[in-house]
C-alpha cells in the first residue's frame, strides 16, 4: 500500500504537543507523505519522518507505519 493511502491516527500524546506546538494535522500528513528525508527513531520500530520549511526550518514527525495505517507518535519543528 502507498503511503498516500495509509490512515493516519494519532496517539493521544502527539494530539497534545501538536496543539501545543501550533502544529496542524495537515503539517503532519504532508511530512509522512512526502519527507524530505527518513531516519530511524530511538524508539524501536518507529521512523523520523524529515520535511524542509524553509532554510532555517524542519518538521519532525515520529511514527511507527504498518502496513495499512500510521500511529503518529509526536511532533516538532
Amino acid at each position: 500500500m502507498h503511503p498516500r493511502d495509509k490512515v493516519v491516527r494519532y496517539h493521544v500524546h502527539a494530539k497534545r504537543r501538536m496543539r501545543r506546538r501550533g502544529i496542524t494535522k495537515e503539517q503532519v500528513e504532508a511530512t509522512i507523505r512526502r519527507p524530505s528525508a527518513i531516519q530511524p527513531a530511538q524508539r524501536k520500530g518507529a521512523k523520523r519522518f524529515e520535511r524542509k520549511l524553509s532554510a532555517r526550518k524542519q518538521m519532525n514527525v515520529i511514527a511507527e507505519e504498518g502496513s495499512r495505517e500510521f500511529w503518529i507518535i509526536t511532533a516538532w519543528k
